[in-house]
């Protein structure tokens, strides 16, 4: 072994060179759809946990010992260890365990804790002749987990190449009910792996424009260092104990949202946050974007009022934070130093590097710190990422930008005060898509919003993107109700159920509010779907197939004020041959709030309480509209007392909820007892203060039901029906 050399080598940038050689094989969570625990025995047809007979089974759902630490190996039975067969290894400096010689072991995924599991063996015969070495760690002996390891080795034994680790699976895609994660923001959830457009390094350098990413690599690279983003310095240099994260490149092309060509070619490097340790690395996540609300207010405001508008983004746009605790990193893959092994060498990050934990948390705060005490522009107390600076208004999601207001010279002065303050900009121009939204707006002031690319993509998961597939008029059938259907035939996996359930709510989320009721039903059983929710699903998508140009048009009336239109649809899951199921006995409610005729948000929804009657199920819908409600009235008040156009018909900001059930109204307006809804007085009855009064605030009406048209959020509809609420709504 030749002694080491400590002197830092030079910084900067062509000392690196690209590499290019070494790729692997990868599986990925979509390729496998989750009927598949059931066939291992982790839940039943009910999609519940089945108890093992063993003490640790779950209490430990992977049903796997975690490795003990012993120290390093040198030679085990005649074999070298090689110190780079597992991904962690460098990280765990005394974690390698020596395979036997015959076995040839396979990489290790995380737990949920971040520990590994035990290596097993590529091919093992459970005869004694060819007997696991006494050094392997052997699982416990828990049939469900048994299964679900041979499942696993059938897969790994077709994709591990070379023995090369890789991202192999995603525990919380295995394992949803431990994964104990809340629902995901609903404008994130579309970022999975099946874009092929979105890759890692390995699978970029397979590609036939593999040059173009590495361009972009060394862009990336040059960028990061000119910045002072990191600084090379040995190992030795770290503090004792110190955790190396792992580097990650993430590689993306870049497309124009209508034409859908390559418009650029991205690498993004990232440090691995999965590694890193609360207390230790970061404490604090939670970073506020802008909510549907704050951004359909901007672009109603927009239309009503003929602003113009600016999109911005931020030239790598976390990094211009400063870290906000000393973390360390490795060489990423595809460079290496070229006076010195790379091994021995690390990154000391000095700015907030993308992948942290915390890095969004930190970007926002420094943003807007520099947005509030060097732009000039005042922060909402009511959305966190929307501010104002005389008539412009900013709304800010992460990295990417809206300002709108009525003169385009002050949007320029914005401008170019946000790049005096020391923030790297790029200016997009007019407002023509955001976060995935196409924005189209038309002579006539009317602004339209499509995703007609996303819709593609679903179309072609569910294999119904050829010219010849029929469509349909409905998003659902409405004679059929979808249920747990735990006598049916569990579905096939012809498509990735999850990836698809996600791709529609993030399009539900962001213009097509006539697929919400259909799209949440088919969500609510991802986890044990059956062919009736397949078909279910393959029925929207022939839905989308005929609707694919179609979206949310936002022609706002100046006549109109802030209204909300409630409906809910009592017990309407009740099925009385699944008697057992009390989510039948639920009520579903739906909302739409709406200023100007121009809907804001929408939202469909399965009660969390049993209703004991319809009044009740009506009644609670309309609380729940107005726990949404309130926010967006704020932040119109606040918009009116900083001078922005509101139009209303009163001095204040004032309310209109339409209601077509004439016992939740009485209950609504008149505070008095009653013996048979006082259980809901705590619970429901918050928004009283804004209904009481000579000038309350929230006034509710009576509508008819055929006139609801949040009567479509509720339930499956007839076409005619259909058109009618979404002609009211959507604008078509």
């Amino acid at each position: 072994m030749r002694q080491i050399d400590t002197e830092q080598p030079d910084l900067s940038a062509h000392n690196f060179k690209s590499l290019s050689s070494h790729v692997f094989n990868t599986v990925k969570q979509d390729d496998y759809d989750a009927s598949w625990q059931i066939k291992t025995r982790f839940v039943n047809q009910r999609g519940e946990a089945i108890k093992s007979t063993t003490k640790r089974a779950m209490a430990d759902p992977e049903g796997a010992r975690r490795r003990k630490k012993r120290k390093p190996q040198q030679e085990s039975d005649g074999v070298k260890i090689d110190s780079r067969t597992n991904a962690g290894s460098q990280l765990q400096h005394t974690d390698e365990i020596s395979p036997h010689p015959n076995e040839r072991a396979i990489p290790s995924p995380l737990n949920n804790e971040g520990h590994e599991f035990e290596p097993r063996p590529r091919e093992t015969n459970l005869s004694s002749a060819n007997a696991p070495s006494a050094n392997a760690l052997h699982l416990q002996n828990s049939e469900p987990t048994q299964n679900l390891i041979n499942a696993m080795m059938t897969e790994l034994k077709k994709v591990t190449v070379d023995n090369i680790p890789g991202e192999i699976y995603c525990l919380e895609a295995i394992f949803p009910n431990y994964a104990g994660q809340s629902e995901p923001d609903p404008l994130t959830v579309l970022k999975a792996t099946t874009d092929p457009d979105t890759m890692y390094w390995h699978e970029a350098m397979k590609e036939h424009d593999r040059d173009e990413f590495r361009n972009a690599m060394q862009k990336e690279w040059d960028d990061q260092v000119s910045n002072g983003n990191f600084t090379v310095v040995h190992k030795s240099k770290a503090p004792k104990g110190a955790l190396i994260l792992p580097a990650v490149w993430q590689m993306k092309r870049k497309r124009d949202i209508k034409t859908r060509a390559i418009k650029k070619y991205k690498a993004r490097l990232n440090v691995d946050g999965s590694r890193m340790k609360h207390g230790i690395h970061y404490d604090q996540t939670y970073a506020p974007v802008a909510s549907w609300n704050s951004i359909r207010t901007v672009l109603i405001m927009t239309a009503l009022n003929n602003w113009k508008t600016k999109q911005i983004d931020y030239v790598l746009a976390f990094p211009q934070a400063p870290v906000e605790r000393t973390i360390y990193m490795k060489i990423p893959r595809g460079f290496e130093i070229e006076n010195g092994n790379s091994d021995d060498y690390i990154l000391e990050l000095h700015r907030n590097v993308y992948g942290q934990k915390q890095a969004g948390r930190v970007w926002n705060k420094y943003l807007s710190d520099i947005l509030i005490k060097r732009v000039g522009f005042v922060q909402s107390k009511v959305d966190k990422c929307v501010f104002y600076r005389g008539n412009v208004m900013y709304v800010l999601y992460t990295d990417d930008s809206i300002l709108a207001g009525p003169d385009e010279s002050e949007i320029d002065k914005v401008i170019k005060d946000i790049k005096q303050a020391d923030l790297d900009i790029t200016i997009e121009g007019d407002l023509q898509d955001f976060l995935g939204i196409n924005i189209d707006r038309k002579p006539d002031g009317s602004i339209h919003l499509t995703q007609p690319h996303l819709i593609d993509q679903i179309l072609e998961d569910l294999r119904l993107d050829a010219d010849d597939v029929k469509t349909k008029s409905t998003p659902a059938a409405s004679s059929k109700l979808l249920s747990r259907h735990t006598k049916s035939v569990d579905f096939d996996g012809s498509f990735n159920y999850r990836s698809v359930i996600g791709k529609l709510n993030y399009l539900e989320k962001g213009s097509r509010s006539d697929i919400a009721y259909i799209t949440h039903q088919c969500a609510r059983f991802s986890s044990c779907p059956k062919t009736e929710h397949a078909e279910a699903v393959k029925w929207l998508g022939r839905y989308l197939k005929g609707t694919r140009d179609k979206g949310t048009i936002l022609r706002p009336n100046k006549d109109r004020d802030l209204e909300v239109h409630v409906d809910a649809d009592f017990a309407g899951n009740w099925n009385p041959e699944e008697h057992w199921d009390r989510d039948t006995a639920r009520s579903r409610h739906g909302y739409i709030i709406s200023y100007a005729g121009a809907p804001i948000l929408w939202k469909s929804q399965l009660q969390t309480k049993i209703a004991l009657s319809s009044t009740e199920s009506k009644f609670t819908g309309l609380s729940y509209a107005l726990r949404d409600a309130i926010p967006v009235m704020n932040l119109f008040k606040e918009m009116k007392e900083r001078g922005y156009p509101i139009s209303t018909a009163k001095s204040k900001v004032h309310c209109k909820v339409f209601e077509d059930n004439t016992g939740a109204l009485e209950i609504a307006r008149v505070p008095k007892f009653r013996p048979r809804t006082k259980h809901l007085n705590n619970r429901l009855h918050f928004f009283r203060s804004y209904t009481d009064g000579p000038e309350p605030e929230i006034t509710c009406h009576k509508i008819d039901t055929t006139d609801q048209p949040a009567d479509f959020l509720t339930k499956a509809l007839s076409e005619e029906l259909l058109v009618r609420h979404r002609k009211e709504v959507m604008g078509w």
